[in-house]
């Protein structure tokens, strides 16, 4: 209880709003947790069954998980508020046989100076026998000055017999440079799903680069990039998949363009095996505003649309300059339990404890929000929802 107040007490509010963009907290959350904010440690709690180690000889932490560790989640969000911050840090996870946890991870820029701030983030993860994982990861910048928000995030993934990870990583909005590298190794029986999506705009310039070696039989790998690519912004995506036993690999790479955007997609599928059987599928390109034939918005937080990170001002344009004219449907999810709670692992209350009512109003207030900066470049971008 002493270092949740004082975590509070330290976190300005630039922090706190980037602590929920990319990790979708208004409050520091309960059970593990690393707070790193400016190069340091802001706060820090650990469990019975998760430990948090400061490293010796390099900048990071160990995050160890013990064997049977179930229903428990940890958070190592980074913030950086100060215009200049350049850092890079290795965080590792060993993951106890049969543990079955959620790891909620993620940076968030706020730069309005004139230098380069950067995070270089390289995660490496350990997943033993039967292990479970679901890995969350968003990055978000902002600020008004003209230094660049820059971040290369590195993911390293070992699993051993049986173990499953599954990545959701989201670049949000706000990065100005980024290489995103993602290396894996998958033993028999095993199985790694990533799913990514990332938005450019401007000049921004974006690189994805997978390489898996799935080496167990039985084991598979699904990989799945959608982009959305504007203005004079670049994207790449490398991946590379090699097939070293009786397995099943798919990789997809799909990115809207628009305006003077670029996008370059190379896949790369080699089978070792008679019995490995690999497969790409890539579409790039613009869509017809007949071809979408419904659009469903929710934030990033999962909270009502406006009340999170994602730029829809931008989605609106982008929504309009196909010529999509049909139904918008949004669906928040702000409460835990029942079976669409369970399901989808909504374990916090995001209404602050709202009533049906205040619900309902919420609800209101979003859907008029959406309406006012789906409707044009007139429309007010900032929300008043927040």
């Amino acid at each position: 209880m002493y270092e949740y107040e004082e975590v509070r007490i330290k976190m300005d509010l630039i922090q706190k709003n980037l602590l929920e963009q990319v990790a979708g907290l208004h409050e520091i959350p309960e059970g593990a947790y690393n707070i790193r904010a400016n190069g340091t440690k802001l706060g820090r709690n650990t469990t019975a069954n998760i430990d948090i180690v400061t490293k010796t000889d390099k900048d990071g932490i160990d995050i160890i998980i013990k064997p049977g560790t179930v229903n428990e989640s940890v958070h190592i969000p980074v913030l950086l508020s100060e215009s200049g911050m350049q850092e890079c840090v290795y965080n590792d996870f060993y993951i106890g046989e049969g543990a079955d946890v959620t790891i909620v991870a993620g940076c968030g820029i706020h730069n309005c100076g004139v230098d380069t701030s950067k995070h270089d983030g390289v995660h490496t993860f350990y997943l033993e026998k039967n292990a479970k994982v679901r890995y969350v990861e968003r990055h978000y910048g902002e600020g008004d000055g003209n230094g660049e928000n820059i971040m290369n995030p590195q993911t390293i993934v070992h699993l051993k017999e049986g173990a499953h990870m599954e990545m959701e990583t989201t670049q949000i909005k706000g990065i100005d440079s980024t290489v995103r590298v993602t290396k894996g190794d998958l033993a028999e029986n095993a199985s790694l799903e990533i799913h990514e999506k990332i938005m450019t705009h401007g000049k921004q310039y974006a690189k994805t680069d997978f390489h898996v070696d799935i080496n167990g039989d039985n084991s598979s790998v699904n990989l799945v990039s959608r982009s959305v690519a504007k203005g004079e912004s670049k994207q790449e995506f490398f991946s590379v998949m090699n097939g070293n036993a009786a397995c099943a690999g798919h990789s997809e790479c799909d990115a809207i363009i628009m305006e003077n955007a670029h996008v370059d997609a190379t896949p790369e599928l080699s089978a070792n095996n008679i019995d490995a059987s690999l497969i790409h599928e890539a579409a790039i390109g613009k869509i017809a505003g007949d071809r979408l034939g419904h659009f469903h918005v929710g934030e990033n937080n999962r909270r009502l649309p406006g009340k999170g990170g994602m730029p829809w001002y931008q989605i609106g344009s982008a929504l309009r300059a196909i010529g999509y004219d049909k139904n918008v449907v949004m669906e928040p999810f702000v409460r835990s339990g029942g079976g669409v709670g369970s399901d989808i692992k909504v374990w916090r209350d995001l209404s602050k404890g709202a009533d049906e009512q205040r619900l309902d109003l919420d609800a209101a207030a979003s859907v008029a929000y959406l309406r006012n900066v789906f409707s044009g470049p007139n429309s007010d971008y900032t929300s008043v929802l927040r």
